[in-house]
C-alpha cells in the first residue's frame, strides 16, 4: 500500500514537472536585422525546434516591390534545438554562407523572417512561424 502511494505521488510529481517545463521547450522564431545606407542583413533563428529540416524566408513588407527571398543554403537541421539563417548584402557574410540579398532589400527599417519545416515524403513545406522586426540602423 505504501509503495502504491509512493509511486502515485512520484507520477503526479513527474506529470506536474512535465507540464511546467514543457512550455520552456516550445518552438519560437527570432528575427534580428540591421540596415545601413549601403547594406541589409537579416538573421532568422528557430529556437526549440524539433528534429527535421528547415528553410527560411525573408521579406521587407512595407512599400516593397521586391519579392521575398528564400535562404539559398541547403536545408538545415537544428543543433540542440536551434537552427539559424543569415541573409546579407555584405560580401564577407555571403562568402561565409549567408544568402545574398540586395543592399536595399530592407525597406522602411522593417523585415519579416519566417521558418518552414520541410517534409521529405511529400516534398512540401509547413509554416513554423514568422516574426516582424524593426531593424537596427547603423
Amino acid at each position: 500500500m505504501i509503495l502504491k502511494k509512493a509511486v502515485g505521488i512520484a507520477i503526479i510529481a513527474l506529470a506536474s514537472n512535465a507540464s511546467v517545463f514543457g512550455t520552456a521547450n516550445a518552438a519560437s522564431v527570432d528575427v534580428k536585422c540591421e540596415v545601413g545606407a549601403k547594406f541589409s542583413k537579416i538573421s532568422i533563428n528557430g529556437i526549440g525546434m524539433p528534429s527535421g529540416y528547415y528553410r527560411a524566408l525573408a521579406s521587407s513588407p512595407k512599400l516593397s516591390s521586391k519579392p521575398a527571398m528564400w535562404s539559398n543554403t541547403p536545408l538545415k537541421s537544428p543543433v540542440l534545438g536551434e537552427v539559424g539563417f543569415i541573409m546579407s548584402s555584405n560580401k564577407a557574410d555571403v562568402k561565409a554562407g549567408a544568402t545574398d540579398i540586395a543592399p536595399n532589400f530592407i525597406i522602411n527599417n522593417v523585415a519579416v523572417g519566417s521558418l518552414y519545416r520541410y517534409n521529405r515524403i511529400n516534398k512540401t513545406y509547413t509554416f513554423v512561424g514568422s516574426v516582424k522586426a524593426t531593424c537596427l540602423i547603423k
